[in-house]
């Protein structure tokens, strides 16, 4: 929403609904720009950051449609002669419905969302304001210069004249992706990068000097809407047959905006082109590569970097640093699934290295922080998540109450509208595997089926083959086992193939069987205490199995 005050003291409100970040700050930054043309005298810029009251630190996304979540807006504000001003208000809605602003209940009411930002405006304090030296000139680059948009072509021949176009751009250009028209959602992709760096350099460069922390949020802003326009354009140039040029318009980019976090989101992008469409050591090397051109990981917040940092490096780490940096993700991290995803694998490290008791708090800490932030509608991700993890817990702990609660939790998870084979899949794994922690094999072989229906993955196979060897079904084992394509398995799915042939090989005594099971379990070198006993006590296992039979 904005809203632009007169000189009779009327004021024009103007909302602003848009379905993503990016579009939304393209939009007032046209805004700014007009408010020349209207002749009113003040512009206000309003960002919204929604906050959990148990930890203000930790961000969630449900604002206000949440019962008990603060909500801070902040609002960015210049005048004619230059000065800006930065204020905030915090408030929440109770279970009546009634916005509380402090201690102080205020109406509120669903006919109008401006009814409940007057009491708002009311609380604001202004604080320190600054001055423009001047107003930046026009941002275009000359005819003749290469344009900003990183085609390589020159602004004359590429976005001149028409990168008005880009208002609102990004949300169309998704929606002609939708639409498979890749060459169109590229065009309008560029157009609106072009147009979003025109606005930075009028309105956010000029204030750039200045240590303000409303200045620095304007930054923010521009960095983060400017970074969603990159993601996108990766998936462009792909869908377009121009993959290896991506590289090079994210060194053309890297000076656009004078920041060092727009700068590091690059070099994040730039691994990131390496692990896309397909994920293969020889990328992951590569990326390795990329990722180590940021110098100081220390001094980096943004969880994206760090996610990948953790997924890239973690082989190479002492246990201690890779708690540290799960905890720093945690912190950081926004959304609550994510949040809940890395507090539960803050607990998986804890097994890694046989601490249950650690383990299971972490575990229990982090379904707890979910359950407080979370909406009375999951989406897939945040149902994955909660289910898994709290199966997880309930097999740690023995706690049958529990996994039955996972149990129900995906379930309810299938009947959400638009799943994806992969989605139906990976519920469908999670139910099987919640079984598996009850001893009910059968219902965990029929999951384990459903999923491998979904999107015939092999791993299911291997899964299928764990739970039927429990029920003494060593004929279907066999036969489920010999038809595994080994080469579709990642490392850890692998390594799972070996359990299985080894607990079969185990039932069976077979001299064949366990001579196999035991080179499958040579090819794995498990890194961590937890999977280093479970190969070495499977070994010996087979071994005296081997030993009684001669």
């Amino acid at each position: 929403m904005a809203f632009l005050g007169y000189s009779n003291n009327q004021v024009r409100q103007c909302a602003l609904i848009l379905r993503n970040r990016a579009d939304k700050h393209l939009a007032y930054r046209k805004l700014a720009t007009d408010i020349e043309k209207t002749g009113a005298v003040s512009f206000v810029f309003i960002t919204e950051v929604w906050k959990a009251p148990s930890n203000d630190a930790h961000l969630t996304k449900e604002g206000m449609e949440s019962t008990g979540l603060k909500e801070s807006l902040d609002v960015i504000a210049a005048d004619k002669t230059g000065k800006i001003y930065w204020c905030s208000a915090e408030f929440e809605k109770n279970a009546d419905g009634q916005l509380i602003i402090g201690n102080e209940v205020c109406k509120y009411t669903e006919l109008s969302t401006f009814n409940w930002l007057i009491p708002i405006f009311k609380a604001w304090k202004i604080v320190d304001p600054h001055i423009y030296k001047e107003i930046a000139k026009r941002a275009e680059p000359s005819s003749a210069k290469l344009c900003l948009c990183g085609s390589g072509q020159t602004f004359e021949k590429c976005c001149s004249g028409k990168y008005s176009q880009g208002i609102n751009g990004l949300e169309k250009a998704h929606e002609f992706y939708r639409l498979h028209n890749f060459s169109k959602a590229l065009n309008i992709c560029r157009l609106s990068i072009t147009q979003y760096l025109i606005w930075h350099k009028q309105h956010t460069v000029p204030i750039q000097t200045y240590a303000h922390s409303a200045v620095l949020k304007i930054m923010y802003v521009d960095i983060m809407s400017m970074f969603e326009h990159i993601e996108f354009l990766m998936f462009c140039y792909e869908k377009n047959g121009i993959h290896d040029d991506f590289p090079n318009v994210l060194h053309f980019m890297a000076d656009k905006i004078d920041d060092v976090r727009w700068k590091n989101l690059l070099v994040f992008q730039e691994a990131c082109w390496e692990l896309f469409p397909n994920w293969t050591p020889e990328g992951e090397e590569k990326a390795r590569r990329i990722l180590l051109r940021i110098k100081d990981m220390d001094a980096v917040y943004d969880p994206r970097i760090l996610q990948l940092y953790l997924q890239l490096f973690r082989d190479l780490m002492q246990f201690p640093k890779a708690i540290a940096l799960i905890g720093k993700i945690v912190q950081y991290s926004v959304p609550i699934e994510e949040k809940l995803q890395y507090g539960a694998m803050m607990g998986i490290e804890y097994l890694q290295i046989l601490d249950n008791a650690s383990a299971i708090k972490e575990l229990k800490n982090a379904i707890l922080g979910f359950k407080k932030a979370a909406p009375k509608e999951l989406t897939f991700e945040q149902t994955y998540r909660i289910g898994s993890t709290i199966a997880l817990l309930g097999k740690l702990t023995e706690d049958t109450s529990a996994i039955e609660e996972a149990i129900i939790c995906l379930e309810k998870g299938l009947g959400l509208i638009d799943l994806n084979a992969f989605e139906k899949a990976a519920l469908l794994c999670a139910i099987a595997e919640a079984y598996e922690s009850q001893h009910d094999w059968t219902k965990a072989v029929e999951y384990f089926n459903k999923s491998h229906k979904e999107v015939n993955n092999d791993l299911m196979v291997v899964f299928s083959a764990k739970a039927l060897i429990r029920m003494g079904e060593l004929e279907k084992v066999r036969k489920l086992l010999e038809c595994v394509n080994f080469d579709s398995l990642d490392e850890n799915g692998r390594f799972d193939f070996g359990i299985a042939w080894s607990d079969f090989a185990i039932q069976t005594s077979e001299h064949s069987d366990i001579e196999k099971a035991l080179a499958l379990l040579e090819l794995h070198k498990p890194k961590t205490p937890y999977f280093k006993k479970v190969k070495e006590d499977l070994i010996a296992e087979l071994k005296r199995s081997k030993d009684t039979n001669i």
